[in-house]
């Protein structure tokens, strides 16, 4: 089992050949990437929230209650909204309005250059997932088991109630919702008017943000199971059994899903299948969601570490330590990357032509 290295030093560049314990095959020195940390800004509390990158804005949320914007360039703060409780939601964008949902029960629209509120809209618990807006309108889940569809200017559309809880995010292909429940169900709801299309009955809790891609949706369970079905029907195509609990929503890159789970490993399975492709047990629990960065597999687990993974071996290829659990997934933009941890700060990296210095391993 491999374990995050305690990096005393200053800075130093981190070739394959130190990378490379625990990882299922080495890969050349000539791959080997060059990341360097940009800037680092610190909240107040745990910044546990999946980062929006709009503009030259970073907008990400933490559990003293605040929705930050900083400056993509330096990470210095340009304004801050406050809610009345944890903030773990991404925002969504509609024209020039970011859309955020608190712990407090409230959707917040907020004016995206100068963080003013607009309207929010109260439901009647926790909202921790993420508002994904499609065709000018607004869905967003709540913990009261209810999905809400608003109008852009905050007004209730229709809404769509379950006899459990939701807590992460939703997708919303070819006029369907799909939303993952805590009473074990999967729901695909028409978007136009909240009726059930279908559902689909699990063996655990449905905690994971779906995605779906050339008609199948891929979401997990906390059942220790991966399930890829049918997104019109709800037929189940393939399962993938884990080692653990599944709490990492999937990413699906070149018809491969990757996953995390709560046995610790990262898993690669094939979009058409469901056959692993490879394996990378990192040593603790994965929630964070994985995401692609040109050839890399970005995610961190909750040991705190952010590890770089080659995305067609699985080999560890870089690493970087913070001081708490990663339990969002990175946000990528072109070269740059932005991920929150428990240690209460926001991580930028860039990624340079090969060969210039990589800093890793403990905070420089």
């Amino acid at each position: 089992m491999p374990k995050a290295w305690n990096l005393l030093v200053a800075p130093i560049l981190l070739t394959l050949a130190a990378c490379s314990l625990g990882s299922p095959s080495p890969a050349s020195e000539a791959n080997t990437p060059a990341i360097r940390l940009l800037w680092e800004s610190n909240a107040d509390d745990y910044a546990r929230a999946k980062p929006l990158v709009q503009g030259d804005l970073v907008f990400f949320g933490s559990d003293d209650n605040q929705l930050r914007a900083v400056h993509m360039s330096s990470g210095d703060l340009a304004w801050y909204f406050a809610t009345r409780d944890n903030v773990t939601s991404t925002p969504a964008v509609i024209e020039n309005l970011l859309l955020v949902g608190s712990w407090d029960g409230r959707v917040y629209a907020l004016d995206a250059a100068s963080g003013k509120e607009q309207w929010s809209f109260q439901t009647g618990a926790p909202v921790s997932g993420s508002p994904v807006v499609s065709d000018s309108v607004i869905y967003v889940g709540s913990e009261d088991g209810t999905l809400y569809a608003l109008t852009p200017s905050g007004n209730l559309s229709w809404r769509f109630s379950t006899g459990g809880r939701f807590v992460a995010g939703l997708a919303v292909v070819d006029g369907t919702i799909h939303i993952g429940s805590t009473d074990n169900f999967l729901y695909a709801v028409q978007a136009t008017d909240g009726t059930l299309a279908w559902r689909f009955a699990t063996g655990g809790d449905v905690t994971t943000t779906p995605v779906v891609s050339d008609g199948k949706v891929v979401f997990g369970s906390m059942d220790r199971t991966l399930y890829c079905l049918d997104a019109r029907t709800g037929a189940r195509l393939w399962t993938y059994k884990a080692g653990g609990a599944i709490t990492s929503s999937p990413s699906l890159s070149d018809d491969v899903a990757f996953f995390g789970s709560d046995d610790g490993n990262v898993s690669a399975v094939r979009l058409n299948n469901g056959r692993l492709l490879w394996e990378y047990d990192t040593g603790a629990m994965v929630q964070s969601q994985p995401s692609a960065w040109g050839d890399l597999l970005m995610v961190g687990n909750d040991a705190g570490t952010l590890f770089a993974l080659d995305r067609a071996t699985g080999s560890r290829v870089w690493q970087y330590q913070t001081g708490g659990a990663i339990t969002a997934g990175p946000a990528v933009r072109d070269n740059f990357l932005l991920v929150g941890s428990l240690d209460r700060k926001l991580y930028a990296f860039e990624m340079q032509d090969h060969g210039e210095a990589v800093p890793g391993g403990a905070n420089p």
